[in-house]
């Protein structure tokens, strides 16, 4: 199952989302995304739009520390859809 074991026993268990890395990444760069993508839901967006906003903040974040692609891009969101 692996990776999308975890995703479905997390669903099983009543997620609505589920927000996930597709490689190991920096401590810093998760808690940015997914802070991020919380206060975005909190203000009323939708969970898609509150993670591709949390994605580019992540980029701009610390004076674009984060830029590269290897930052943003591993996370992945799941049962998102608009």
């Amino acid at each position: 199952d692996g990776v999308y074991g975890m995703h479905r026993a997390v669903k099983i268990a009543g997620a609505g989302v589920v927000i996930s890395t597709l490689w190991q990444v920096q401590d810093e760069a998760a808690e940015v995304v997914i802070v991020r993508f919380h206060n975005n839901v909190v203000a009323g967006m939708t969970p898609a739009a509150a993670f591709r906003e949390a994605r580019e903040y992540l980029m701009t974040y610390d004076d674009g520390y984060f830029r590269s692609p290897n930052f943003p891009y591993p996370f992945i969101i799941i049962d998102a859809l608009e």
